[in-house]
């Protein structure tokens, strides 16, 4: 049914719907979330394409490096100030590279209201806790640091 043409409505209506939760958010996850509540365990290429197509065109994208993603009807990407924690749930728990960098930055003003200065080694394990992450990863620094610099990473896309 999901390639059927009459699905259409119904998948679009999804996105919308989960870009409007969860963004900004992550291409991928975005697609991994549509297919798997149509049942579909692999988000292969057909199906990906199928989505992107589908993608309301009001939708606000930015890019990072070769992600993409997708912001909440009228986000301005350049103020985001918004963040989302991690719960209870495994479902809200979300890897840094998963988190675009206008809310990692978001995240790390947080963090430094909270606590004042810290080292980029403190901030970054604080930003992957209240993500959900048990671990602190290496490339998680050098991507807390990089959000400390999101102008001049982040690309509007039209």
């Amino acid at each position: 049914m999901f390639y059927e043409t009459g699905s259409a409505g119904a998948l679009v209506a999804q996105l919308h719907q989960v870009i409007e939760e969860e963004g900004p958010i992550l291409e991928a996850v975005l697609f991994r979330r549509v297919a798997r509540a149509w049942g579909l365990e692999r988000t292969g290429s057909r199906i990906t394409e199928r989505l992107r197509n589908m993608v309301p065109a009001t939708c606000v994208k930015t890019s990072e490096a070769s992600a993409t993603f997708y912001w909440p009807a009228g986000a301005d990407p350049e103020t985001w100030g918004k963040f989302r924690v991690a719960g209870q749930e495994e479902s809200s728990r979300r890897n840094v590279a998963e988190v675009s960098l206008q809310e990692i930055r978001a995240v790390v003003m947080h963090v430094l209201d909270q606590g004042g200065g810290a080292t980029s080694s403190d901030i970054a394990r604080s930003v992957c806790r209240l993500l959900g992450m048990a671990r602190t990863p290496v490339d998680a620094e050098a991507r807390v640091v990089q959000a400390m610099e999101v102008p001049d990473q982040m690309r509007l896309i039209h």
